[in-house]
């Protein structure tokens, strides 16, 4: 930049002398002028040019020196946020053992684990804190009177295994849950007629239109609090089982529910994030 500046300031000079010299300059000391004063611009884009493209090659230099560092920073911020849970070695075993992995339920934060032997057995709660899963209660219940099973059909006592989402809550009172729930009523009905479009489902209505169904009143212990596991829901296949819940224990087998102690279950419908997607895994 100073050398264009000095470059001009001559230009101007020699402009200025050539306009002084003479106050009526003759026609060839008007040609050398001008030729002069020509050729110093000249000089002086050539200088501009020079610069200019002295800049592009260092604009260019520092461009790609820009790209390495961004690309570095990448990878960088890819091992960062590469991460993977763990629990304690019983859920790890669990998961293991059922042919799951953490990335099976790094959706939730909140996970029951079923542990049987005959229809009894032992239930885990879980919960996921900054990527660890950590047991923070545990207690006994009962499944099915046919113990667990991987191949359930309606009406055989038995208690399907697998790793299942939990879906609305219900119960006889109502109860200050973060998850859906419904209070049941008389015209409360969940059915079990394979042949009926209803079959497992919640249906509520004083029309009768199935064979048969559960009259969810009719079970005030074990469905004072319940909470609906999602089998057989997605699609609904006839036959396969229905009303399959997570319910209040009355200290004996079920038809194929998983029970607990009534303070277990009202613990679980307050401790449940509705915001993730808890879920219930009944080992095999």
């Amino acid at each position: 930049m100073k050398k264009i500046f000095l470059m001009l300031s001559t230009v101007a000079l020699i402009g200025c002398s050539a306009q002084t010299s003479d106050s009526r300059p003759t026609a060839d000391s008007d040609t050398d002028n001008t030729e002069t004063t020509l050729s110093s611009v000249s000089s002086v884009e050539s200088e501009i040019t020079v610069s200019s493209e002295t800049t592009t090659e260092t604009t260019e230099q520092d461009y790609t020196d820009t790209s390495v560092t961004t690309s570095n920073l990448t990878e960088s911020t890819t091992s960062v946020t590469e991460f993977t849970e763990s629990g304690d070695s019983y859920l790890t075993e669990m998961l293991t053992f059922n042919d799951l992995e953490y990335t099976d339920i790094s959706d939730s934060n909140r996970l029951i684990v079923v542990d049987s032997e005959g229809f009894s057995c032992n239930v885990y709660l879980y919960q996921k804190n900054g990527g660890i899963w950590s047991q923070i209660k545990n207690t006994y219940g009962y499944i099915g009177k046919e113990g667990v099973t991987d191949n359930k059909t309606e009406s055989d006592w038995g208690t399907p295994t697998g790793l299942y989402t939990l879906g609305f809550g219900f119960g006889t009172e109502e109860v200050d849950t973060n998850i859906k729930y419904r209070v049941i009523n008389n015209n409360c009905y969940w059915i079990d007629d394979p042949s009926s479009p209803y079959y497992n489902q919640w249906v509520e209505s004083e029309d009768i239109t199935w064979n048969s169904a559960e009259h969810l009143i009719d079970y005030p212990v074990c469905y004072h609090y319940s909470i609906v596991i999602n089998y057989n829901m997605n699609p609904v296949i006839s036959g396969k089982g229905s009303a399959i819940f997570l319910h209040c224990t009355n200290q004996s087998y079920t038809a194929g529910c998983v029970a607990v102690p009534e303070e277990t279950m009202l613990f679980i419908l307050q401790w449940l994030d509705g915001n993730s997607t808890p879920y219930i895994l009944i080992s095999k």
